[in-house]
């Protein structure tokens, strides 16, 4: 009798275990601190090894400004469910305001957290890896949103967080949530985002040659310099690096140069990041400058034309052109000297009075180069 009695409490406790509420045992963000990617412990488990070898800590540090040296990319929380109970999804909730001024309802972004892969019995092994005890434990996780916390202005703030993940016991639906907000007062850290430096950066520019753009700049001190990154644009909106040059760093003036050999036939937009040793960041102006072929690379604006031209020097090599205005029957009707450096630049020229109407053509010519350009005059 006393066998049975026992087996029967057995089987009630095995019973209530099987049936036990799913519950969230352990959480981490993932961040992106000074270009190295790694979780950071929220809550810990008490059960089995932690999600990382870092904790979330008060202070997270101090990042230039658009230097991206803080990002945030996600999160991972890690669950555990009976044995007829489903995990559905989760989120991670995050809000970012000023330092000791949180507002009464702050607003929270979510990132979507989705079930990554389930214990084998020890560890993760299917989705990163991470020791584990049962089969009924799951992983949740997103990390790749890249948040980039570096482009709020100048400042101390705080980023708070917290997670749920909606599930049930049944396994039927997704009626039950819970929540991870360390016990209602959720987890918070710190960070500063530092001012730019000044930067007396000067002749920021660009030339053509036969094959490539070269780029060139000049700075009267850059000893809190560490390098100077090119980004290009066939648009003007959205640039992507193609190399760097690193920083003389030294307090008297240095000249640079960098040379694009995969210039586009267009207009090429280019712009410079200058990244200082104290992470900051500054962003140059873009420099436009067009790149074709010998023979093509003259603008005239507005065409039909009246009775002044403004004449484009778009890729135009860098030389002494002399530059006539011919009428379409061959008479030379304007001759003048043209000094040019190279740059993409705008010329205005003074047509004489009471031209007929008709089309014309414009002539830059030099000992080997030959450039030319038809227009209307109506």
């Amino acid at each position: 009798m006393k066998h049975i009695l026992l087996l029967l409490i057995c089987l009630m406790f095995t019973g209530l275990a099987v049936m036990a509420d799913f519950g969230i045992s352990a959480s981490a963000v993932y961040l992106e601190v000074n270009g190295t990617a790694s979780f950071y412990n929220t809550q810990k488990s008490n059960t089995q090894s932690p999600i990382s070898t870092y904790n979330l800590n008060n202070q997270l540090g101090v990042f230039g400004f658009k230097s991206g040296n803080l990002v945030l990319n996600g999160a991972e929380v890690r669950v555990i469910r009976n044995g007829v109970g489903s995990i559905c999804n989760g989120n991670l909730y995050y809000a970012v305001y000023p330092e000791d001024q949180r507002p009464d309802a702050p607003t929270f972004k979510s990132i979507s957290l989705a079930v990554a892969c389930s214990c084998n019995g020890t560890t993760f092994s299917s989705c990163g890896g991470g020791a584990c005890t049962s089969v009924y434990e799951q992983k949740l996780q997103t990390v790749g949103k890249a948040v980039d916390l570096t482009d709020l202005e100048a400042g101390d703030y705080t980023l708070e967080l917290y997670y749920d993940v909606s599930g049930d016991n049944s396994g039927v639906n997704c009626s039950i949530q819970h929540v991870d907000n360390a016990n209602g007062v959720n987890y918070r850290a710190n960070f500063t985002v530092s001012a730019p430096l000044s930067v007396n950066l000067s002749a920021f520019g660009a030339i053509c040659t036969d094959q490539s753009v070269k780029l060139k700049w000049s700075i009267q001190n850059d000893q809190d310099i560490v390098k100077y990154e090119i980004e290009k644009s066939s648009t003007g909106l959205v640039f992507t690096p193609i190399g760097s040059v690193n920083a003389n760093s030294v307090a008297t003036s240095s000249n640079y140069a960098f040379i694009d050999n995969n210039p586009i036939v267009g207009t090429n937009y280019y712009r410079m990041k200058v990244y200082h040793k104290n992470t900051a960041v500054n962003v140059s102006s873009i420099v436009r400058i067009y790149f074709g072929k010998v023979g093509n690379t003259i603008f005239i604006y507005p065409n039909p034309s009246g009775s002044e031209l403004a004449v484009r020097f778009a890729a135009v090599t860098k030389g002494r052109y002399q530059m006539s205005v011919l009428s379409n029957d061959g008479r030379r009707l304007l001759t003048q000297t043209v000094e040019h450096d190279g740059t993409d630049k705008t010329l205005k020229i003074n047509m004489p009075g009471s031209l007929p109407k008709g089309v014309y053509r414009l002539f830059l010519i030099d000992r080997i180069r030959f450039y030319k350009q038809a227009f209307l005059i109506k």
